[in-house]
């Protein structure tokens, strides 16, 4: 009664079709630059200031983020933030928000 042999079905998993898993941005607002890197870090997340000054450079507190906190990206992603203040050449810290 059999209609002959079963096709065998290939098992493909969501992860072979898209890639490597998607990672939720942590919120990094409020955090300091040593505090937002060991909680980036570990996400495989990369951290680049906004002015294009090096983010150790970078002074005071986290006040934006782009991509914003819970969207979902590739590990290896670059967030840009921005802080309350920043090195400037004559070492005074000049507010990078207006």
């Amino acid at each position: 009664m059999g209609r002959g042999r079963a096709k065998a079905k290939r098992v493909t998993s969501v992860r072979e079709l898209t890639g490597p898993p998607l990672i939720a941005v942590p919120d990094l607002t409020g955090l300091t630059l040593p505090e937002a890197v060991s909680v980036a870090g570990p996400l495989g997340l990369s951290l680049v200031s906004a002015t294009g000054e090096p983010p150790l450079a970078l002074t005071g507190l986290i006040t934006a983020q782009q991509p914003a906190a819970g969207t979902r990206v590739s590990p290896g992603t670059v967030v840009t933030i921005s802080t309350t203040r920043t090195s400037g050449p004559d070492g005074l810290s000049p507010s990078l928000v207006s």
